[in-house]
């Protein structure tokens, strides 16, 4: 396995990883509204996060589907869409915190 392949892969397995932890951070979200309803702008801030992660998630999907020899070309995308990923976890962080306080 070349190294261009292997970086592919980790981007690869670091989404996977940022997308998990949004979905824990989802769920929790989730509960915390069933128990005391937010504010309506943190309502419409989680409802903007759901949507740009499932759109980050359908791009994650897109990069796994190319075929190997394509992998060349993703390492930029699948290196920016994990930078996305991750702040789009730090902004749900966020808003769990005004939540939650």
């Amino acid at each position: 396995m070349d190294e261009i392949t292997k970086l592919v892969e980790q981007h690869i397995r670091e989404s996977e990883s940022h997308l998990l932890h949004i979905d824990e951070l989802m769920e929790r979200a989730r509960v915390a509204h069933a128990k005391a309803p937010a504010a309506s702008d943190l309502v419409e801030r989680l409802a903007q996060i759901r949507q740009d992660r499932d759109r980050l998630a359908g791009e994650l999907d897109e990069i796994r589907r190319q075929p190997v020899h394509d992998w060349p070309k993703l390492v930029k995308r699948g290196e920016g869409l994990k930078g996305v990923l991750k702040a789009v976890g730090l902004q749900l962080e966020q808003v769990l915190a005004a939540v939650f306080h």
